[in-house]
Order: structure tokens, then sequence, then C-alpha cells
């Protein structure tokens, strides 16, 4: 099993433990935070998603401190500061994974999101919008030789708002 995959079993088994409610994480373990401060954080994967309050990556991943790097943007975009973040965590975190995670719209009153059309996708398959973000990452010709080795690997992921179940797909 190659380092990536141990990562998505680990996420998908976090994820499991949060959908039951067994959750294992200790959010403020004076341990942990002592150990990240005298050894450095060592995340199991890089989590690229929305930034909104549906989906918090370390409760849907039940991750303890410094398991994730998180990088949140407003659409889903994958920009130059993005890949930055992605590089510097797989050159030198020694991160093998990069989900890219995001919900379907929810139903709601079109009333309630008036003004804020930039973090609505509108007419986008929320699929279509992961896959594109997954085949920029894939297509980083600073990651190039990571993807080749298979050191480092990128999948999308949907989050399903009712049951908080990921679903990853694309790998």
């Amino acid at each position: 099993m190659s380092s990536w995959e141990k990562s998505l079993d680990d996420l998908t088994a976090g994820n499991e433990r949060f959908m039951s409610g067994e959750l294992k994480a200790k959010r403020s373990d004076a341990e942990i935070r002592k150990q990240l401060y005298e050894q450095g954080q060592k995340p199991i994967a890089v989590i690229v998603c929305t930034s909104d309050a549906y989906m918090p990556p370390e409760l849907v991943f039940d991750a303890e401190l410094g398991e994730l790097y998180v990088i949140r943007t407003p659409d889903l975009s994958v920009d130059r500061e993005v890949i930055d973040g992605i590089e510097y965590a797989v050159k030198k975190l020694g991160v093998p994974l990069c989900m890219v995670v995001t919900h379907e719209d929810r139903p709601g009153d079109p009333e309630e999101d008036e003004g804020f059309s930039f973090f609505r996708r509108r007419n986008e398959d929320t699929h279509a919008l992961i896959q594109a973000a997954v085949d920029k990452i894939r297509s980083s010709s600073a990651l190039e030789s990571y993807f080749e080795t298979g050191a480092f690997f990128a999948v999308g992921a949907t989050y399903d708002l009712e049951t908080g179940a990921i679903t990853v797909f694309n790998y």
C-alpha cells in the first residue's frame, strides 16, 4: 500500500468515526500541542475545500491537531497560491495526498444568498468543479515529479450535507 493510499484509508476511517459519533480526536489535548510545538507538523493529507461552515475538515475526518493541511477557497478555484500551498505541504512536510472536497449546494431560499454570488456555483455541476480542481493540481509542473514517482496523489470527493459521508471519486 502506498503512503497516499494509507492517508486515504485514514481519512475514510476518520469520516466513518465522524458519522458514527465514535470520535477519537482530542480537540484540546495539551500533549498534542506540545508535540506539534517541539516536533513540527506532519499532516497526512492536504484538504482543498470551500470556505464555509458546512464542512470543517478537521471534524469531518475526525482529525487531531496537525493531521490535516487545510486550504480553503471561496469557490474551490485552484490558483497559484493554492498550488504553492500544496507544493509546500508536499515538498517540506512530506504530505502524500491531496483531497479536493466540497458539498452539493444546499436547497434554500435564493433571497438568503442574495449578494453573495461569489460563493455560489451557478449552473455548475459539483463533480465537474471538483474534477477541474483535481486536474489543475495533477497538471502542476511544480508537483510533476512527485506524481510520477507515486510519492503524491490527488483525488476528488464530495461531502453529503445530510449524512456527513465523504464519497471519493477519480483515483
